[in-house]
């Protein structure tokens, strides 16, 4: 099995816990799950970012608390995070307060960079599976 496939399951579980909302007004039965069109963009910028200015400075700033935001970056970092420490390699790791701290240890591990990278994957992938609305029309 490949390693977005692998993480699938796990990113689909981690936009339930930490991103997509209740839709009460557009439900039927009240349960229905969205996810605000935003994340989406930190996803894909995210990915971005890891490539043109390195993991750490990618992490961190996906991490950074910012005020003019319509969805919480760090939503992702911890969506992230779920991914990876659901993994048995990094399972040591559960305990970690952010992705940032458990990266911060792991920075010399070619392959927990390139776990990362299928963990961005597998969650943007996952996100698309969630009906996407504008973070204003709830």
């Amino acid at each position: 099995m490949k390693p977005v496939e692998e993480m699938f399951p796990l990113a689909l579980k981690a936009v339930e816990k930490h991103i997509a909302e209740k839709d009460n007004v557009n439900s039927k039965n009240g349960i229905d799950l969205i996810v605000k069109k935003v994340y989406n963009g930190y996803i894909s910028s995210f990915g971005a970012a890891i490539i043109q200015s390195g993991m750490l400075p990618a992490i961190a700033n996906l991490e950074k608390t910012t005020q003019n935001t319509e969805g919480d970056k760090k939503n992702i970092a911890k969506a992230l995070l779920y991914i990876l420490t659901d993994l048995k390699k990094y399972s040591p790791y559960k305990e970690s307060n952010s992705l940032l701290e458990m990266a911060l240890k792991l920075r010399n591990d070619k392959s927990f960079q390139s776990d990362l990278k299928n963990a961005v994957i597998a969650l943007k992938l996952s996100i698309r599976m969630f009906k996407l609305e504008e973070g204003d029309k709830k």
